[in-house]
């Protein structure tokens, strides 16, 4: 083996080891570097909460739609309320359905892109943040593997990199930024993709 390939060796087995040593502590640094949101959904009320700053957005959960090709968004929230569906746009409330938290996947999307950046500070708008979403709904037998599914893609496709659905009690800041949940509800999916779970509870 030459000098320059022993060189290169050690070098990789190096870094190597230094990943095995912080990939424990991945998930903790991405946490404390990230926006951290909090997203409370219901049929009748939309919030998105930067718990780091402070500001909020929340409104009727109604966007208006154009009809035909390239459908645009024409008006969000309390906005949307002079309008109604007819030959030139489409009033849609994404989360509102007999069966389901998510009527429509596409048109949340939308909305919460939206509510998030009016509160995310615009040099963190394309970095990961960590997300915490609360549907606000209580269905009848529980919420099925496929809607909490559902919601944790919902809030990566805004852009986080952690996402915790939370169902209970709502949280205060604290609780949101220590990820300790209080035990009057129960995190129902907790994924991170830097490798970490968040899941612990008050005792």
């Amino acid at each position: 083996m030459t000098q320059l390939a022993e060189w290169i060796e050690s070098i990789l087995t190096t870094l190597v080891r230094w990943g095995r040593r912080t990939a424990g502590r991945a998930d903790v640094g991405q946490f404390v570097r990230s926006q951290v949101l909090y997203v409370r959904i219901s049929p009748d009320w939309v919030s998105v909460r930067n718990v780091r700053t402070g500001q909020e957005r929340g409104d009727v959960p109604e966007v208006v739609l154009s009809n035909g090709p390239g459908r645009r968004v024409m008006a969000v929230g309390i906005m949307a309320k002079p309008f109604s569906t007819g030959p030139l746009v489409t009033v849609v409330n994404p989360f509102l359905h007999p069966r389901s938290i998510l009527g429509d996947y596409r048109v949340a999307d939308l909305l919460l892109r939206q509510f998030m950046l009016e509160v995310v500070p615009t040099r963190y708008a394309m970095l990961p943040c960590v997300v915490v979403i609360h549907p606000k709904v209580d269905p009848e037998g529980g919420f099925t593997e496929i809607e909490v599914r559902a919601l944790r893609e919902l809030a990566m496709s805004i852009g986080a990199g952690t996402v915790i659905v939370w169902h209970g009690s709502d949280l205060e800041d604290a609780a949101v930024l220590s990820q300790v949940y209080p035990r009057t509800g129960l995190v129902l999916n907790s994924v991170s993709g830097y490798g970490g779970q968040a899941s612990r509870f008050a005792s």
